[in-house]
């Protein structure tokens, strides 16, 4: 599709570039940041409308491909901790799960950082494991166990199983115009 190749955005940054110089030089009154945004907006309805381009080649390379193991982009998706707690998941302009129910603490606290953007996502984590979260909320609302929501601002949140001097899981979460559910089992 047109709207994803590299010779699209590069039309978009010279229209952009020439109506900075236009509105500066000639006093010519052109609403930028509006023009800019409903494009941005219009590419995400098409990209919703027509899913299956997601998977094809986008800026001249296969980009699903590139995409680390922890990540869920435009799309819906499930990460977990099968094999290894990734250092960071992202979940952006989608909807997510990631499942960190099976993650097993032994010598060390273990530490993870999940950013939400644009998004609904869900977080499993168990019960039996030592959590803590330090939720940072910017326009969007983080559900915690308990009935605690972080909506803006920061929350943190410890598991009844968290013992501050022995090993736990920590999760630096960060939800940006997002919804994200902690949900314990």
């Amino acid at each position: 599709m047109i709207l994803f190749r590299r010779s699209f955005w590069g039309l978009i940054l010279i229209f952009w570039g020439v109506a900075i110089l236009l509105e500066k030089f000639f006093n010519f009154d052109f609403p930028l940041w509006s023009v800019f945004w409903s494009l941005v907006i219009i590419i995400m309805g098409i990209s919703i409308l027509f899913p299956d381009h997601r998977d094809k080649h986008c800026c001249g390379r296969n980009w699903r491909q590139n995409q680390r193991p922890g990540d869920v982009i435009m799309g819906e998706g499930t990460v977990g901790a099968d094999d290894e707690l990734q250092s960071e998941y992202n979940i952006v302009f989608g909807h997510g799960l990631i499942d960190l129910t099976k993650v097993v603490i032994k010598d060390k606290s273990l530490h993870t950082k999940i950013n939400t953007v644009f998004s609904d996502s869900a977080i499993k984590i168990s019960s039996k494991t030592p959590v803590r979260i330090l939720s940072t909320s910017a326009f969007g609302v983080a559900d915690l166990p308990g009935g605690r929501n972080a909506a803006f601002g920061e929350t943190d949140y410890k598991s009844k199983s968290f013992v501050s001097d022995k090993p736990y899981l920590f999760v630096r979460l960060n939800v940006v115009f997002a919804n994200t559910k902690i949900v314990e089992e």
